[in-house]
């Protein structure tokens, strides 16, 4: 027992440092982009967001379903390193497709999303900039999941933090006394992106991590196959961000979806950090699927569980306690802090739910059981899709902001049904005392 809480206190915390980093740098961006641009640029960057986010989102789960194909064959003593060359040529076709589609249909894309006039014009500007280095967002969300299962989780940690350091630094120079607005934040991402790249690169590179690229098609197509899940773990906040910006834009105004860009960036925080355990703790429950241990499946998903709740409690505690303050740091104005402030609390009731939902998710996708994750990770944006358009004409612009805890409680109902029931088919008798 003491072997299994060293290796998850090994990828648990490294995993969790960097998530919670990753937050802190995300709300730091937004406080730039609001105090400097103000409203304007805080929408418009959500308007853009999304794009951004599908970019890496497909690196991640690239990369992320041949980490887990990598792990998998580990625990069952095969080679692995055919699963990682194939992640490597899928990097390489989905950089290729998605640069000139992106490029054409981003005005097209903004317009969908709500976004007008020089909102548009702004958020345009960003996602072209970004666009033109896919690769490197592609490049660093994929490899850093393939890094991690090989158990360098400190080489990932060093990697997203300079990462998050340049972004930081190139985020004020660029913004204020270079004064290159929403264009320098790209920039100044994009660069981030490319710090990152290097790092995970140099890790993997050298000996003894170097490796022969052996194209094999069915490979490309399981990688492709298992994507989806954790593609859609990170991506699919942000169709809730889609249509949260539509409703936004529908029942209220631009105020409603700057104090929206707020309250994400708050959640954000939340989010990363128990994803952060899903994250840390997924090569460990792969591993153990390749070794047919139900004892170490058992013990790291119900320690994660556990500390993805605990992680959620506090963070629903201080966001209610710190509610006046948070708002200001964004440099709202004062319509925009009249929406925020009911909308973070309502947020903030979600994150215990969130918590059993996005572990469960992990643990599922981890396991190759496409099918339940799949049910978890895209049952948010549609139950989402089902509430947040019609529960304003009930509580008004509050409804918007009910759509997310109802979602997630929801979720968090049928991801408990799907454990319990994956408990029989591998005997975990998963308990939760002490």
């Amino acid at each position: 027992m003491e072997n299994l809480s060293r290796k998850f206190r090994q990828f648990i915390i490294p995993s969790m440092i960097s998530s919670v980093i990753l937050g802190t740098f995300s709300i730091i961006d937004g406080m730039f982009i609001g105090n400097r641009i103000g409203d304007i640029g805080l929408a418009a960057i959500n308007f853009a967001y999304p794009v951004t986010a599908f970019i890496q989102s497909v690196g991640f789960g690239l990369g992320t379903a041949g980490a887990i194909m990598m792990s998998i064959a580990l625990g069952k003593g095969e080679d692995e390193k055919k699963y990682i060359s194939n992640s490597y040529i899928a990097f390489f076709v989905s950089i290729l497709i998605m640069i000139p589609l992106f490029l054409i249909l981003n005005p097209i894309l903004l317009s969908l999303f709500g976004a007008s006039g020089e909102t548009k014009e702004e958020a345009l500007t960003y996602l072209n900039t970004i666009v033109y280095s896919t690769a490197f967002h592609v490049l660093a969300q994929g490899l850093v999941p393939i890094v991690r299962n090989k158990g360098y989780n400190k080489i990932v940690m060093y990697a997203i933090i300079s990462g998050l350091v340049v972004n930081l630094f190139l985020d004020w120079l660029f913004i204020y006394p270079l004064n290159l607005s929403l264009f320098g934040a790209a920039l100044a991402t994009n660069i981030a992106q490319v710090t990152t790249t290097i790092i995970c690169v140099i890790a993997l590179f050298l000996k003894p991590f170097r490796i022969k690229f052996n194209f094999d098609f069915k490979i490309c197509i399981r990688i492709l196959r298992y994507s989806f899940s954790p593609f859609g773990v990170s991506f699919a906040t942000n169709i809730v961000l889609i249509l949260i910006n539509k409703a936004c834009s529908i029942y209220a105004n631009d105020k409603a979806v700057a104090a929206y860009t707020a309250t994400a960036y708050i959640t954000f925080i939340v989010q990363r950090l128990i994803q952060g355990v899903g994250d840390g703790v997924q090569p460990l429950l792969s591993y153990a699927k390749g070794e047919n241990n139900t004892n170490s499946l058992r013990y790291y998903l119900k320690k994660s569980l556990i500390i993805g709740i605990i992680i959620s409690i506090i963070s629903t505690l201080a966001s209610i306690i710190l509610n006046k303050y948070l708002g200001k740091i964004f440099g709202l104005s004062d319509g925009a802090l009249l929406y925020f402030k009911d909308a973070i609390i309502i947020f903030a009731i979600s994150f215990i739910g969130q918590a059993i939902t996005r572990i469960s998710m992990s643990y599922f996708y981890s396991q190759e059981n496409d099918l339940y994750s799949l049910i978890i990770v895209y049952g948010e944006p549609l139950l989402v899709l089902l509430t947040c358009f019609w529960l304003p004409n009930i509580f008004g612009i509050n409804g918007i902001w009910l759509s997310i805890p109802i979602t997630h409680y929801i979720l968090s109902i049928i991801s408990v049904i799907l454990i319990i029931k994956d408990k029989k088919k591998n005997k975990l008798n998963i308990n939760f005392n002490a």
